[in-house]
């Protein structure tokens, strides 16, 4: 698995640091010593041992001189130490890691030259301010590539590099230590990506894109058709009846994606030895799975500003007045009341003289006095109340009093005998 000592770009800024002669650097270029690991083990020397007879015979041959002068000598003794240290170290933390494992930081000419690789390869984005990765991000994705294994990247942590420039906080922990004591340690803070609009949230969506392209995981415009895709689906306009993509809905698909790619890719997310990426194929298939393309579908609004199916089970005329405009599809001079409406003009009453202003269509015979329908809209059988009708489930309406809306007729009604007695 390649690391940071097997740049090449970090193993040139290693030779211009300790100024090594140009003719030097480009005789280890052509005997193939192009980075750290490969200068490391290029003799059976080991920093240290006494005998260093068989590093002495590789530095005749890269300085192309016997002897040596002894500042060029001095100069390869100390890259190959220098080498032979982080490719050790390298290796400790590959076989040491842990959990808590905090993110190896990549050096600086090393990112450099990966920020320098993508500004050519992606020559049509500006990739600065809004479009440039910060350090953290990029280190986050570095790290999944040394230990061969993805994992998701929240938004939040899709920074940008403008964030980082402004200076890092600093706060103090508590931590226990091996021995069980309490031990003070500072951590920076970490800073959040800024969410608040469509706009931010797609930059930050191709940062990460951007970040997993610098670390060879995946290429950027495979990301970035998914993330077209999110807002292609976000900014659709819905169906009546359906609501808009929610951000919610959005970050589950996102998630749903990762997993998928996680499950396809068990065996390792580094490319293999003929340059293919294993993430690659895996987004590909994942953008069009069904388990990720349903997360996306729209979701039924609420039926606020729609009409309720027992409003429609009325025929238009009950419900309908006229008016100076005609509305469309009722005919003209005619505009529909729903029943919430009408019964919010009548005060949530469904009887009275407000009751018959609003449903002029229904009036009581001679004899019966209250109102024609129940409180909950629903139409009053008159003979039952004249004591005419025990139809069980009457087509003509509810058995109940017209005056109290209780279970008995009106002919029955206290309320309807005393009020005649006081007339």
């Amino acid at each position: 698995m390649a690391g940071y000592t097997d740049s090449p770009a970090v193993f040139m800024q290693k030779c211009k640091e300790i100024e090594l002669p140009a003719p030097v650097q480009t005789r280890l270029t052509d005997l193939g010593f192009t980075n750290m690991a490969r200068w490391a083990y290029s003799c059976s020397y080991i920093p240290g041992a006494a005998d260093d007879r068989a590093f002495v015979t590789m530095a005749v041959e890269v300085a192309g001189v016997d002897p040596v002068p002894p500042a060029t000598l001095a100069m390869l003794r100390r890259l190959f130490f220098e080498s032979f240290t982080m490719v050790q170290a390298e290796l400790k933390s590959k076989i040491e890691r842990t959990d808590e494992a905090v993110v190896r930081r990549i050096p600086i000419a090393e990112r450099a030259s990966r920020y320098q690789a993508q500004v050519r390869k992606l020559r049509g984005m500006v990739l600065e301010n809004e479009l440039e990765c910060s350090d953290a991000l990029v280190d986050e994705a570095m790290g999944q590539f040394e230990e061969n294994r993805l994992r998701y990247i929240a938004w939040h942590k899709c920074t940008k590099r403008n964030s980082e420039l402004r200076g890092i906080k600093k706060e103090t922990t508590f931590q226990t230590n091996s021995q069980g004591l309490l031990k003070a340690t500072t951590a920076p803070i970490a800073s959040h990506a800024d969410l608040a609009s469509d706009l931010l949230l797609k930059s930050a969506l191709q940062r990460r894109g951007l970040a997993y392209d610098q670390a060879n995981l995946i290429e950027f415009e495979l990301h970035n058709l998914w993330v077209e895709k999110l807002f292609r689906s976000r900014l659709k306009d819905q169906p009546t009846g359906y609501a808009q993509i929610s951000y919610g809905q959005i970050e589950d698909a996102d998630i749903a994606l990762f997993t998928f790619m996680a499950d396809q890719c068990r065996t390792g997310i580094v490319p293999n030895a003929l340059g293919l990426r294993p993430l690659d194929a895996a987004i590909t298939v994942a953008m069009n799975d069904p388990d990720v393309v349903q997360l996306l579908l729209p979701l039924p609004s609420s039926m606020k500003g729609v009409k309720r199916l027992a409003d429609l089970d009325e025929p238009p005329g009950d419900w309908s007045e006229t008016t100076g405009a005609g509305g469309k599809g009722q005919g003209k001079g005619k505009k529909v009341k729903t029943r919430a409406k009408a019964k919010a003009k009548s005060g949530g009453k469904g009887q009275g003289k407000g009751q018959s202003k609003e449903r002029p269509a229904a009036r009581l015979p001679a004899g019966l006095e209250g109102a024609s329908v129940t409180p909950a809209g629903l139409n009053i059988c008159f003979s039952f109340n004249f004591k005419k009708c025990s139809v069980a489930n009457c087509p003509k309406g509810e058995h109940v009093c017209t005056k109290c809306f209780a279970a008995h007729p009106f002919m029955d009604c206290k309320q309807a005998i005393h009020g005649s007695k006081g007339k």
